[in-house]
């Protein structure tokens, strides 16, 4: 996950202007293997560390959505969709 604003020295790692514009972001999975369910996300309005800006909520929903997805909440009951 990353945030879409990027100080200046982040800039040129993920290229000008986002993550996600450049494309960077779409390669990140390429970096873990195969079955580690790997997702991307890119929160509006946030740099380096999402859980310090005003749109962190959204960070934590996306965060969420993808343990309840992928592990589930129920010890007793199967994730949605788990990882293969």
């Amino acid at each position: 996950m990353h945030g879409t604003q990027r100080p200046p020295a982040m800039r040129a790692f993920c290229g000008a202007p986002t993550c996600s514009a450049s494309g960077s972001l779409n390669n990140e999975p390429s970096f873990y293997p195969a079955d580690a369910c790997t997702e991307t996300a890119a929160i509006p309005a946030a740099g380096h560390d999402v859980n310090l800006h005003y749109t962190a909520p959204l960070a934590f929903v996306t965060i969420q959505s993808w343990m309840d997805r992928r592990v589930g909440r129920n010890p007793h009951a199967p994730a949605l969709q788990p990882c293969p």
